[in-house]
């Protein structure tokens, strides 16, 4: 997860346009952008493939190689609307803190 402040040097890491990340963050572009946000889920090591269905339809969908892949994207969306910095499976193991 990105610290505030730090979506303009990820947005330049991976040469995104940060302006159009930015819309997208707020809802505030005037269209649709799926290769805009393509673009970024691969950037987030979130594998997609952009698809029509039915092939004639002006709405794009994204589907994910896998049902592990969605639930884990699901997860750190989760973790993103709720402000937690990890995933709750990457925290540390209890055997790994110190005693108090």
């Amino acid at each position: 997860m990105q610290a505030r402040g730090e979506l303009k040097s990820f947005c330049d890491q991976h040469e995104l346009p940060y302006t159009s990340i930015v819309g997208l963050k707020n809802n505030s572009l005037k269209r649709e952008e799926p290769r805009l946000l393509q673009r970024l889920l691969r950037s987030l090591a979130v594998a997609t493939e952009l698809i029509r269905i039915p092939p004639t339809s002006v709405t794009p969908r994204f589907l994910f190689p896998n049902l592990e892949a969605l639930t884990t994207f699901k997860a750190q969306l989760k973790c993103f609307d709720s402000g937690t910095p990890t995933l709750p499976d990457s925290e540390p193991d209890a055997s790994e803190s110190p005693a108090p």
